[in-house]
């Protein structure tokens, strides 16, 4: 389900998006996740981890990391997710995919994987994510698609591939993506020093109505979805963080979302989920803080990302730049 309002998608119970690995063999222009030299919890300690997330609603779980195929035990976590009757969405950069991996994938019955390219030019998608990253990347989608597994292609728009869209859906369309899913670059993390790839806010809604027209013109071929490239109005959801939508580090901390950890770490709870329960941390006083905060922003401000709000107007008390 799509909230024009998040720069995440919900589902009909509670969604985690868990960056489950430190560490990434990539330094992306726009990347927003700390890297760190950390040493995961042994495998067993995710087992009653899940079951009490299972038996909290939780219905999905978007990997994340760093890049979770470098996690020695990423296929046993995977594994452990489906055991407990969850959905299991996988996002990498592609730079991990051999044949091998793909095949125990397969075998443990990931759900989706979401492989992040932003472009079908190679000078253009390794500008922003590295050196022969490109060619990686496409060679994981062949793979994936000769082995039937659902692949989303998450695509960061910026100065140089958004006048190019249409072709890149095809392209996508061509090697086997099932979706592309379209997000703008938050002025986090690189994409702070990096500020020469972003794309003019002004032109946001714009490409907004392209999307749109190409949803509808590419409906029976492949699926395209988007994120906050559309204004609205106080009727529209607003923000779900900390209710529907958590966001968990390879430490085991919870946050309300990815974004609100990214910008500000007092919205991090100080225990973590291997000491203390999800059902009980999702109730702490950090979640709780952050919903009242929401709340009051909203009833001034009108429905929202209060990520959005604080990185573009320098407050979380303030309005949504897209909000009409």
């Amino acid at each position: 389900m799509r909230n024009p309002v998040c720069l995440f998608s919900e589902s009909s119970g509670i969604r985690i998006v868990w960056g489950v690995y430190s560490k990434c063999s990539l330094n992306c222009k726009h990347c927003s996740v700390i890297k760190e030299d950390y040493k995961n919890p042994s495998i067993d300690k995710y087992e009653p981890v899940l079951k009490d997330m299972k038996s909290s609603r939780v219905d999905t779980i978007y990997i994340s990391g760093g890049e979770p195929l470098l996690w020695k035990d990423i296929f046993d976590f995977v594994k452990l997710v489906k055991e407990n009757g969850i959905i299991a969405a996988l996002g990498t950069n592609g730079t991990e995919l051999s044949q091998r991996n793909v095949e125990e994938l397969l075998e443990i019955g990931i759900d989706k994987i979401f492989l992040s390219l932003d472009s079908h030019k190679e000078e253009v998608h390794n500008f922003l994510r590295g050196e022969n990253v490109f060619r990686r990347a496409v060679n994981g989608l062949k793979l994936l698609n000769e082995y039937k597994i659902y692949t989303r292609i998450d695509s960061v728009l910026w100065k140089e591939n958004y006048n190019n869209i249409e072709d890149f859906v095809n392209f996508c369309k061509n090697n086997g993506a099932k979706e592309v899913a379209f997000a703008w670059p938050m002025k986090v993390g690189n994409a702070k020093t990096n500020p020469n790839i972003l794309i003019p806010e002004t032109e946001y809604l714009e490409i907004g109505k392209k999307l749109k027209s190409l949803k509808e013109k590419y409906s029976n071929e492949i699926k395209i979805s988007y994120h906050r490239f559309e204004s609205f109005d106080s009727e529209c959801q607003g923000c779900q963080g900390g209710k529907k939508i958590f966001y968990i580090d390879w430490r085991g901390r919870l946050s309300p979302c990815f974004w609100i950890s990214a910008i500000d770490s007092e919205f991090f709870t100080k225990d973590n989920i291997f000491r203390n329960k999800f059902s009980e941390m999702k109730e702490s006083e950090v979640i709780k803080n952050f919903i009242q905060m929401e709340t009051k922003r909203k009833d001034v401000f009108g429905s929202g990302c209060p990520a959005i709000c604080k990185i573009y107007n320098g407050n979380f008390y303030s309005k949504d730049v897209l909000f009409s």
